[in-house]
């Protein structure tokens, strides 16, 4: 797992690291308070939730530092753009009934759909949730919404077990947006990437319009 951890971090070029004492870190101080925060701030200032997540999420997993400390949750607030007063008063919420519930209910209904770990992409079709666990579900996911991915293995709507090649790729009229999207192989860093990592598609392409 830990050089999985490397290896996509290469490949999505993602700054994520391991904290050093890992069992420690996850599994004795584990991350309720943080949680109980990110319910806080989703409930007084949900357009700030995902900055605020990934403020937490560095501090763990990329610097290997604090988040059950006040005062790392609060350093990590601030530069996700709250105020000192807006950080102080969401943290003093964070023993309120209220959270606490609002999060038990939340951990509820990922356990419910069957969670396990992280991410975790749920998707209702057909009055039916289906879902998907792994960061590398992306053509999965296309195919559940019926979607086909360039530069997939398989695409079983066109009949073809190959994407198209860089090349044939470069040759396209696209955007420089969408180059950046398609082409990591013309020097461009992939912002959307759908293909399998097991082999060498050669160009990319995004599962949504």
């Amino acid at each position: 797992m830990f050089m999985d951890l490397q290896y996509l971090r290469e490949f999505y070029q993602v700054p994520i690291q391991a904290p050093k004492d890992f069992f420690s870190v996850i599994l004795e101080k584990g991350s309720l308070t943080a949680m109980r925060f990110l319910t806080a701030v989703n409930m007084e200032n949900p357009e700030i939730l995902e900055r605020v997540s990934r403020e937490l999420w560095m501090r763990v997993w990329s610097r290997d530092e604090d988040i059950t400390k006040p005062q790392s949750i609060l350093a990590a607030a601030e530069k996700a753009g709250l105020s000192e007063k807006q950080a102080k008063s969401l943290l003093e919420k964070c023993s309120s009934d209220q959270v606490k519930n609002i999060l038990k209910e939340t951990t509820d209904a990922a356990f419910n759909y069957g969670a396990f770990g992280l991410p975790i992409v749920v998707v209702h079709l057909d009055n039916k949730a289906h879902m998907l666990f792994g960061s590398d579900r992306m053509e999965l996911l296309a195919h559940l919404l019926g979607l086909c991915v360039e530069g997939a293995w398989f695409c079983p709507s066109r009949g073809t077990v190959a994407g198209p090649s860089a090349q044939l790729c470069e040759k396209q009229t696209l955007s420089p947006l969408e180059k950046k999207r398609c082409c990591p192989t013309l020097g461009a860093s992939p912002l959307i990437p759908t293909a399998s990592p097991s082999w060498n598609p050669g160009c990319w392409g995004s599962a949504f319009p």
